[in-house]
């Protein structure tokens, strides 16, 4: 019988975030290194943008006043060219590119499509005069100064992941480097006496060790690197001597396999016997992925956080989007850091002869409007890896006689919303949340922002609808399938 209670998926993510704060250190950070990293200030305009009029089209800048006619050209200017300080007369034109200073006087472009060559010189590479066919309004096709961002706004606020726009924004400010927090280290340690690396020659009763590698890239994918920390038998001695080469170089360290009850699953007794850790939990109500754990030590002054995951690899990469992904993107201060949740109805239900709820990997794509079609992927044992080729959500099934655990947080409804525009790509963003809003202690609390649909507005109609329901975990995005 194993010495640690059974703990639900909620007080189990309760209790990681419990011991697992948001960072504090910042670093500064070339700008073009910046993408994907949570922004650890406030980035303010130091001068409107543009700090010029420009145009919007490549055309005539002009002065509305003069109407629809005949225009002279004084002159031209392209994008990158020194503003014309000559002020525009009446009955006069300048060609204009796109972007370009509007000169002085001018408060109307018009675009080439609205205008008739008059004459040219001889070799026609000069415009001598034109014609306006369309009477311009003031301010036609005109960039005002700081249309864009008056100078002091703030363009990209702190705790926001910097995407490739964000970037962008900044070598436009020319803002060389940016403030960042720091991202956790994090190493990966497999165990078993039955692994064998990826090219080796196997036995029978031996496997290839897939689970650092699925971890290594999951973790990738969501923007954090990682340490291999190498394959160990369950031997004492070597795992011990892993753990401590693990510990002195990263915070926080993933074990896969030796979690679960059993005379040769000796991490915990490894954790607790000689780094005198503090096992939170041993055993989850969860399937897959029972036998996960979490630990917290005290190695060489600093506190180190442990997670054991089970060796099965469907275990292993279930157990790590419910509980680590979230916390990652928790601690480096992530405004929205769990997974979206959808509440889903399906034609028939799902049975669940287990007196654990089950993950099962699904496949969600979009039918027409938001109607959801869900393929349940084959083979849904806790070894099988395959089950998540092509899957992006987890569809939760509860126990036989038990009622589904209810989850904190906001939740979105699929049976509720209509979408009456087929093209529209269905994008849920509402947060499946089991842990408190980060503190942030002495910096600003990031806002709880509304979060919405991206695209057109729908319209939201409630539908009756006795279909069985289900919550599913996406951990990616729902796709449209291809047209027949």
């Amino acid at each position: 019988m194993s010495p640690y209670p059974m703990v639900s998926v909620k007080e189990a993510s309760q209790t990681i975030f419990k011991y697992c704060t948001p960072v504090h250190d910042t670093e500064a950070v070339p700008f073009e290194q910046a993408i994907n990293r949570i922004l650890a200030e406030n980035v303010v305009t130091p001068e409107p943008v543009p700090a010029f009029r420009a145009s919007i089209k490549d055309g005539y800048a002009v002065k509305s006043s003069d109407g629809a006619g005949r225009r002279k050209i004084k002159q031209a200017t392209v994008a990158g060219d020194k503003p014309i300080v000559e002020e525009l007369q009446d009955g006069e034109a300048v060609r204009i590119s796109t972007g370009a200073p509007v000169p002085p006087g001018a408060d109307a472009v018009v675009q080439v499509e609205d205008t008739k060559l008059l004459e040219a010189n001889e070799d026609e590479t000069e415009e001598i005069s034109i014609e306006i066919l369309k009477a311009p309004v003031a301010n036609q096709d005109i960039r005002d100064i700081g249309s864009d961002c008056e100078k002091g706004y703030i363009v990209l606020s702190q705790f926001n992941r910097m995407g490739p726009a964000h970037v962008g924004v900044l070598a436009q400010l020319a803002k060389k480097e940016v403030k960042v927090f720091r991202k956790p280290t994090i190493g990966i340690l497999s165990t078993g006496n039955e692994l064998k690396e990826p090219w080796e020659k196997i036995e029978p009763g031996q496997i290839r060790d897939s689970n650092r590698y699925t971890l290594k890239h999951l973790l990738n994918r969501y923007h954090y690197d990682s340490t291999d920390c190498g394959m160990v038998k369950d031997d004492p001695s070597e795992i011990k001597q892993a753990l401590e080469k693990a510990l002195d170089e990263n915070e926080f360290v993933i074990t896969t396999g030796g979690a679960s009850m059993g005379e040769l699953d000796v991490v915990k007794r490894v954790l607790q016997e000689d780094f005198e850790a503090r096992i939170h939990f041993g055993r989850i109500n969860i399937k897959p992925g029972k036998p996960t754990s979490f630990a917290t030590l005290s190695y060489k002054g600093k506190i180190k956080k442990v997670f054991c995951l089970p060796g099965n690899p469907a275990s292993c990469t279930v157990c790590a989007i419910i509980f680590i992904i979230p916390v990652l993107r928790y601690i480096e201060n992530e405004k929205v850091f769990q997974f979206p949740l959808l509440r889903i109805p399906l034609s028939q239900r799902l049975v669940n002869t287990d007196s654990r709820p089950d993950y099962l990997r699904v496949k969600v794509t979009t039918g027409l409007g938001c109607e959801p079609k869900i393929v349940l992927r084959r083979n849904q044992i806790s070894s099988n890896l395959t089950s998540f080729c092509n899957a992006n959500g987890l569809i939760i099934v509860p126990p036989q006689q038990h009622q589904e655990e209810e989850l904190e947080g906001e939740e979105l409804d699929l049976t509720r919303f209509v979408v009456p525009n087929p093209s529209h790509t269905f994008a849920p963003t509402a947060s499946h949340t089991f842990a408190p809003t980060p503190s942030h202690a002495g910096q600003q609390t990031p806002p709880n922002r509304p979060r919405a649909l991206l695209g057109p507005t729908p319209v939201i109609q409630t539908i009756v609808d006795d279909r069985p329901k289900y919550t599913v975990i996406m951990f990616e995005q729902i796709v449209r399938p291809p047209p027949q």
